[in-house]
Formats: C-alpha cells, sequence, structure tokens
C-alpha cells in the first residue's frame, strides 16, 4: 500500500475515534473532558465481592455538597448510606484529587490525561499508582465503557486494578493479595445530572 494512503486512512481513523470534547464549564470550571463528573446530584452504585466466600454488598456513592478550602472549591462524595462517610473531592488539571481532613492532605488519585507508562504517588507516597491503558474496554452490569487502567502497589503483596472512565468516573477494580483475586468492585448503575 501506498505510504501517502496509509498515512491517510491512518489520520481518518484517528479521527473518527476522538471523542467530542465540551468546553462547557459548570460553575466549579469542571468540564466534561473531567475523569469524573464531579456535580450535586450524580451517583454511582456499585456491587463489591469478597472471595472466595462470594460475599456481596452494594454501595452507593453520591456527590452532595461542596466546600471552599483555602481558595478552591471542592464536593463532598459520600459512600454507602451513612452522611458522616464522605471525603472531599476534586478535578484538577491534572486529574481527579482527593483531600483527607484532619491532616490537610491533598493527593491525586487519578491522573487524567495521562499517558501509559506515567507513575505517581498517592497516599503520602506510601502506595504507587501506574497508568496501564487509557483505552482498556470494561464490561459491567451498567454497560460497556472505555477506561484509563491505572495499578496501584503498595509495600506489602497487594495491588490493585482500577478502571476509570473519563467522563462516567470509576468502573471497576480487582483487589489482588498475594497473586490471589480477593475482591471485585463494579458499576451496576449510575445517574449523571
Amino acid at each position: 500500500m501506498n505510504p501517502k494512503t496509509l498515512f491517510l486512512i491512518v489520520i481518518i481513523f484517528i479521527s473518527g475515534c476522538k471523542k467530542k470534547e465540551n468546553s462547557e464549564s459548570g460553575p466549579s470550571g469542571v468540564t466534561n473532558s473531567s475523569i469524573t463528573p464531579l456535580k450535586n446530584g450524580n451517583t454511582w452504585t456499585y456491587r463489591d465481592i469478597t472471595l472466595p466466600q462470594q460475599d456481596t454488598m452494594n454501595l452507593t456513592h453520591w456527590i452532595s455538597g461542596d466546600t471552599m478550602i483555602g481558595s478552591e472549591l471542592w464536593f463532598r462524595e459520600y459512600v454507602a448510606s451513612d452522611s458522616s462517610n464522605y471525603i472531599y473531592t476534586k478535578n484538577k488539571s491534572d486529574g481527579q484529587h482527593y483531600y483527607i481532613q484532619p491532616d490537610d492532605i491533598d493527593y491525586l488519585i487519578y491522573k487524567y490525561p495521562a499517558t501509559v507508562g506515567d507513575i505517581y504517588y498517592v497516599d503520602n507516597g506510601l502506595d504507587t499508582l501506574q497508568v496501564l491503558n487509557t483505552d482498556t474496554s470494561i464490561t459491567v452490569p451498567a454497560g460497556t465503557f472505555s477506561c484509563y487502567e491505572y495499578k496501584e502497589f503498595s509495600l506489602s503483596a497487594y495491588y490493585a486494578l482500577y478502571f476509570v472512565s473519563p467522563g462516567n468516573g470509576f468502573i471497576k477494580s480487582m483487589n489482588f493479595s498475594n497473586g490471589n483475586l480477593h475482591s471485585t468492585t463494579e458499576l451496576i448503575s449510575y445517574h449523571l445530572e
């Protein structure tokens, strides 16, 4: 095949696959190109399965409320049905961050955008995350999503794989201990405002 023709086919293919970016932003300045859509009223329900017993539990995460920390607007992400169980989260130019109180720790949880092979530290430098892929297709009960794949390493024999879909958020995790799958968490339903 002629090199010029091959180059043209590759350019057309890449252009056709490019995700449409929406530059409109909400009051917090977060655009649709954020890894996790942080907006009041967004909800995600997950099924958590612990192995080998197959113990199952459903957990719901939701965004409700925000607060100023320093000069930045952060959202409250609640977990389960306990309204006292929340974490502050925010999308920044390098990805999604968590803010831990009372220690005043702001750390990057999901780097986005990212390049395969990127490595960064979380949880006060105790854990390392590496970007393994930026277009992994993951199918869960809520549907099929194109995801970034992250691998978390710790000082122990534990590691985890996280699958996060730009514009949709956290989709699935697989947690391993001593090389064996210990638990999975997967998205079963979601609602984005």
